[in-house]
């Protein structure tokens, strides 16, 4: 059948990705990568495994923290920004 990979294929479709790449997948972008069954599949997997985790995208108002740092320090010194802040994510 036209559009469904193999298990060996999807795992080196998606080896070397991190959870926060894994996680990031769209349903569609599965779905065109491992086929419209497969892509469902493993997009509803990725699901459950993110809430199971506690993963938590950063909030609009993290993101707003950073590109304002970002700006001032870069209006203030015309240099690249230091390392980035970073959030706590459930507690830890």
């Amino acid at each position: 059948m036209i559009g469904i990979m193999s298990e060996n294929s999807v795992i080196d479709l998606l080896d070397g990705q991190d959870g926060a790449n894994l996680f990031s997948l769209s349903k569609l972008h599965l779905q065109q990568a491992c086929g419209k069954e497969e892509g469902s599949y493993l997009y509803s997997q990725l699901l459950v495994q993110k809430k199971r985790s506690g993963y938590k995208t950063h909030t609009q108002d993290e993101l707003n923290a950073i590109l304002g740092q970002r700006k001032k320090h870069v209006d203030t010194t015309n240099e690249a920004p230091a390392p980035e802040p970073t959030f706590a994510i459930n507690g830890r």
